[in-house]
Parts: C-alpha cells; sequence; structure tokens
C-alpha cells in the first residue's frame, strides 16, 4: 500500500536503495529512479506498464554539470536553460554516458531542471540524476496531486512525497537542443511556443525527429469515455439526446446539466491548464456514463490545452 510523506530524507534513502519514489513537480507528479540504476529504471517502466522504447526525461538540479551526461550545449541551448530553468521547460540534446533504457535506444537525451522545492532538494542530496515520468499507468491522466498517485497505484508499496498540488498541472514543453533543429517545439506544454521563440529570437527551420513522451495519438485519458466539441451548440445538442448522465466541462454556462456533473472552464490558459487533469479525475470518478468537454479557441495560447484534451478523446 502506498505511504503518503513529507519527509524528504526518507524519499532520498530510498531512492538510494534503488526503489522508485512518487516525487512532486511544478507540472505534475513524477515516478522517479536514479538514472544510472538499470534496475531501479526498469522499475519505473514496470510499474508504468511503459514501452521501453518510450523514452524518460533525465531530472537534473540546477547546480548540476549537463556536460557530464549530454554533448554540444549550443549558446541557443544555454539562452534557453538561463531563461526557463529551474522550471517546465526540457531539453533534447545527443547524449553522453546515459542508460539504453533512459533514452529508448535513441542516441539522444531529455533533460529538465524542475522547479519544485522539495524535488530540487532531493535532487541535491542525491547528487545525480533522476528519471521521473508522470506517476500513472501509462496513458492515462497524469496526477496533480499526492492522493491522485495513490488512487494510481492503490496496491503498489510506493512512497510519494507531498509537495501540494501542482502549481502549472500540465506537462513541461519539450524543445530540440539538437544543432540542426534547435528551438524545435516536440511537445506542447507549459511554455507557450512564442515564448520559446521569443528567448531565441528566430524560429527554427527544420523539424526534429526524435520520439519523446506524451505524443501518442491517445493519451492522457480516463477511464470513461471522453467526447469533444469544437463548438457549444453540438455539445448542447448531444447531450440533450442522451438519458444517461453525463460529465460536461466546458466553457460555456450550461444550466441545463445538473451541478453534480458540470465544471466550467475559465477564460485564462494558465488556470485551465491548472484544473484539466483535476477535473478530469473528478469526472472520472463520478457515475456519469462519459465525459463532455468543450474544446477552447483555435489558438497558439491554448495550444497545449488543445493537444492534452484531444489526446484524451476516445477516437
Amino acid at each position: 500500500m502506498s505511504e503518503i510523506t513529507q519527509d524528504v530524507a526518507k524519499a532520498v534513502a530510498t531512492l538510494q536503495q534503488g526503489l522508485p519514489v512518487a516525487l512532486p513537480t511544478e507540472t505534475v507528479y513524477g515516478l522517479a529512479a536514479l538514472a544510472f540504476n538499470e534496475e531501479a529504471v526498469r522499475e519505473v517502466y514496470k510499474l508504468k506498464q511503459r514501452p521501453l522504447n518510450h523514452p524518460l526525461i533525465l531530472h537534473v538540479a540546477p547546480e548540476f554539470d549537463l556536460n557530464l551526461w549530454v554533448t554540444n550545449i549550443s549558446p541557443k541551448a544555454k539562452k534557453l536553460i538561463k531563461t526557463f530553468w529551474p522550471g517546465p521547460l526540457t531539453l533534447v540534446f545527443k547524449r553522453k554516458q546515459v542508460l539504453d533504457c533512459v533514452t529508448g535506444g535513441q542516441d539522444t537525451v531529455a533533460v529538465r531542471c524542475p522547479l519544485h522545492p522539495m524535488t530540487q532538494k532531493v535532487l541535491t542530496c542525491l547528487g545525480e540524476p533522476l528519471v521521473m515520468p508522470s506517476a500513472n499507468p501509462f496513458g492515462k491522466i497524469s496526477p496533480t496531486t499526492a492522493d491522485h498517485v495513490a488512487e494510481s497505484f492503490k496496491d503498489k508499496d510506493l512512497l510519494i512525497l507531498d509537495g501540494g498540488r501542482c502549481k502549472l498541472g500540465i506537462e513541461s514543453t519539450i524543445v530540440s537542443a539538437l544543432e540542426d533543429s534547435v528551438g524545435h517545439i516536440m511537445r506542447k506544454g507549459a511554455i507557450e511556443d512564442e515564448k520559446i521563440h521569443q528567448a531565441l529570437k528566430v524560429k527554427p527551420v527544420k523539424a526534429s525527429t526524435e520520439r519523446v513522451p506524451g505524443q501518442l495519438a491517445q493519451h492522457y485519458q480516463p477511464q470513461k469515455k471522453v467526447f469533444v466539441f469544437r463548438h457549444i451548440n453540438e455539445l448542447i445538442k448531444t447531450y440533450a439526446a442522451n438519458t444517461k448522465p453525463i460529465y460536461v466541462i466546458a466553457f460555456h454556462p450550461l444550466k441545463s446539466v445538473p451541478q453534480a456533473y458540470f465544471f466550467q472552464l475559465d477564460k485564462d490558459p494558465k488556470q485551465v491548464a491548472y484544473e484539466l487533469y483535476y477535473q478530469l479525475r473528478i469526472a472520472d470518478k463520478s457515475d456519469a456514463a462519459a465525459i463532455y468537454i468543450e474544446l477552447p479557441l483555435n489558438d497558439p495560447k491554448w495550444a497545449a490545452i488543445n493537444d492534452r484534451i484531444l489526446r484524451a478523446a476516445s477516437y
């Protein structure tokens, strides 16, 4: 059975024993293990039921020397690090001495420096990187509280470091730091594309083809079926034709939906990011037959939210 604690020293000791520990970040909770302990890394894959060719992200503390694990840190990559680290930015580099099971067999490695103070303290105490994919079964909703992690691994002996609810609520933005495609957005996330381009003062001319987390067509999915609607009138029409209870998550107020089956989304993308996975979990625990979600505007500021909702859809 899972144990929730705020004891950082216990989390460090458990990781040093080669066991996975769930840790908080500013994005979502991660299932952490020592990145250079192959048995521990493989246990993370096993717990998540994650395919071995699906690469993991190396998590580092601000004081760590990246040159130990990656090559060719270009001036543009250094600019992104200076601007966004610690924070929700993952950079993809050519790798040095990194386990194949971390990189999915690729010659690149993704690296992030998380902002959450408890996880920074864990990393500093360890003095070495961690892998830390989201602390949930593969393809399911990412957790934003310690309780979410416990719910995801009910029958597992897992230590969970409770750092409160995640402040951002969706995963990091993944950006190429590779020489021929630096600045290419490989996964939409908590940092908008435009902010990356502004930091670099140029848009990349070539896309990277490396595999990165979170790019399956169906991902971040609840147990219940999710149906998405670009226009509110389509949602209302489909909802009216149902005889079973439907949980609705929408931007528009809907008086026809009982309050117990409805959550109204904010007009601010950051607030919606904070609520999205949290509210999907509430909807998933209800007795509704399905979940209906109104999509946000097709606008760059909403790109990460659109991405997560569309991947959560059941079609």
